[in-house]
């Protein structure tokens, strides 16, 4: 039986249940301020900057704000022409993480799951990268493949040093490896766990009707960790265009050809300025309108995504 508490009218608050509601107050006003500060606001003046143009009046030393019209949002999609393979990068990882990175998380988290010999060896070494800061594993990397590596081949088998950070043939393939392996932590993570809650009578129950381990895989955890597959496809979709997928950590500034569309966004940022006066970055309006079209794209794109994979998506029946 349970019993609701209800206040009397006219009753006060006592000292003590009054220092309690402050307390929440003051633990709720600092998210909240958070919220409205740097996403409500930073959202509505991007929005109101896309539109805007800056001009320095040398005169009455003041800068001037005019109408820019669709100005910054054709400098945008110049920018797309003027760097073409930026998004072409883009497309590339968040592909590879989809087809690549995840059935791997899938399987390492399915094996850690049926606790298989070293299974919680692997645990600890597939969530390491995630306990480290993403600098200090770019440094570690970058001097593992153009020092360490290079000079053990050389030793060994007499192979040429070569640094394959620089080398246009090899550069996307070690990216794309450090981002498979810098991918399995939290994935491995977030899988093994909810693979965790998937009921044990009924993986007893396929083993007791014949199912091997593949089509216990297949026909009883996967439908049953769906949702949070879904979760977890609809993240990455939505960051092709936000995430720099490790590049800046490898690279600093000077990726050339290895930039993608979350890397030349953030260079911008770190460069740029609102007069847009150095002729090697967009202005802050026109980086502006640069992010609001590529919402456009991505917004009605991870809703498509979403409804697919709810349509089409494995039933738990």
């Amino acid at each position: 039986m349970y019993k609701t508490i209800t206040r009397g009218k006219g009753k006060k608050f006592n000292k003590s249940e009054l220092k309690h509601f402050a307390f929440y107050i003051s633990l709720l006003l600092i998210p909240i301020i958070h919220f409205f500060m740097f996403y409500i606001y930073v959202n509505i003046n991007s929005f109101i900057m896309a539109f805007q143009n800056y001009e320095l009046d040398y005169d009455s030393g003041r800068v001037l704000v005019t109408f820019a019209g669709w100005d910054n949002f054709k400098i945008a999609w110049d920018s797309f022409s003027k760097y073409p393979y930026m998004l072409k990068n883009s497309l590339i990882f968040i592909c590879i993480d989809l087809f690549i990175s995840q059935p791997l998380a899938l399987l390492a988290s399915y094996y850690i799951y049926k606790k298989r010999p070293g299974s919680a060896f692997f645990r600890t070494v597939l969530y390491l990268p995630q306990v480290l800061s993403s600098v200090v594993l770019g440094l570690l990397f970058k001097y593992g493949v153009q020092s360490a590596l290079p000079e053990m081949l050389y030793q060994w088998f007499g192979i040429a040093k070569m640094d394959v950070l620089s080398n246009v043939n090899t550069q996307m393939w070690v990216m794309i490896g450090f981002n498979i392996l810098m991918s399995f932590g939290v994935n491995v993570l977030l899988y093994s766990n909810a693979m965790g809650n998937v009921n044990p009578s009924l993986i007893e129950s396929a083993s007791l009707d014949g199912a091997n381990t593949a089509s216990i895989l297949w026909h009883v955890v996967l439908p049953k960790i769906y949702p949070t597959i879904v979760s977890l496809v609809i993240v990455i979709v939505s960051q092709v265009f936000v995430s720099q997928f490790q590049v800046f950590n490898i690279y600093g500034e000077g990726a050339g050809r290895m930039a993608n569309v979350g890397y030349f966004i953030y260079l911008n940022s770190l460069n740029s300025d609102i007069l847009g006066l150095n002729p090697n970055y967009i202005s802050y309006p026109a980086l502006a309108a640069f992010g609001l079209t590529l919402t456009a794209i991505i917004v009605p794109t991870t809703f498509l995504v979403k409804f697919a994979l709810n349509r089409f998506g494995p039933r738990e029946d």
